[in-house]
């Protein structure tokens, strides 16, 4: 694995073309209507649908983006909630930027415990990359 020096020299070397990527994400995300679809999320509450951006859209522009380290990591979990931050380093910009999302796991089955955990952390990850 390469240092954040290191890094940082690619990323200066090889600096992001806005407009090429740009295009890439508009490719990728209506390559077929399945895809295009994923990039949004709809929730149905008080009868009202509620639309947003997905984790998948921001997975395909972390992708595309460059120059970046992205994740999401679990900063700590107990019996009634989990805390999972999401994170972007960005080595061309030299910026990092990071998001904590809770989550109650209170009174779930292990099962759904890890369901909750894995959506913060998607929704942790797709803010930190739109924080970024």
């Amino acid at each position: 694995m390469t240092s954040i020096k290191e890094r940082t020299e690619i990323a200066k070397a090889n600096p992001r073309d806005v407009q090429t990527i740009l295009g890439e994400i508009e490719d990728l995300s209506t390559i077929d209507e399945e895809v295009a679809f994923s990039c949004f999320y709809v929730i149905i509450s008080k009868n009202k649908p509620l639309v947003g951006i997905s984790v998948r859209l921001a997975e395909l522009i972390a992708s595309s983006w460059g120059n970046i380290h992205s994740g999401a990591r679990i900063m700590s979990k107990n019996e009634k909630e989990v805390t999972v931050q999401g994170f972007v380093h960005d080595f061309e910009k030299n910026s990092i930027f990071t998001v904590e999302v809770q989550r109650s796991i209170y009174g779930l089955t292990p099962e759904m415990a890890i369901h909750s955990t894995n959506a913060a952390s998607s929704i942790a990850f797709r803010n930190a990359i739109f924080k970024a």
